[in-house]
């Protein structure tokens, strides 16, 4: 039996939004997901429709992630979200400790994005 779970993904990568994706239903998500890389389709997809969890990219070139969690602080502050990073993530400092954010994994480990969503969303 699958879990529904629909994601928001904040990445300029399709490739990565897919390896997180398939990394979920691999694991028995059914995961329905948006890939956003903009602040307008990020508060669009916000208010079209109810996310389980957003996934997001440190470095999305038109959309930060400072910006990624401020549009998410004002607008569905209960989103969880979990920070996605292709680079040292010690380099993000207090960004990391805003309440929105409630997982951070490396880019290189989405094998582990199953077990961390499911601590998250049980």
């Amino acid at each position: 039996m699958t879990t529904p779970l629909n994601i928001l993904i904040v990445d300029d990568s399709d490739a990565d939004a897919f390896l997180a994706a398939r990394a979920l239903r691999r694991a028995g998500y059914d995961a329905a997901w948006c890939r956003v890389d903009t602040p307008e389709a990020l508060a669009a997809a916000l208010r079209r429709q109810q996310w389980h969890l957003m996934l997001c990219d440190t470095v999305a070139p038109r959309l930060p992630i400072s910006r990624s969690l401020a549009v998410v602080h004002d607008t569905v502050p209960s989103l969880p979200v979990v920070v996605l990073s292709g680079r040292r993530l010690d380099d993000l400092g207090d960004l990391l400790a805003q309440d929105e954010v409630r997982g951070v994994l490396g880019k290189d480990r989405f094998d582990e994005l199953p077990a961390l969503i499911s601590g998250l969303l049980n």
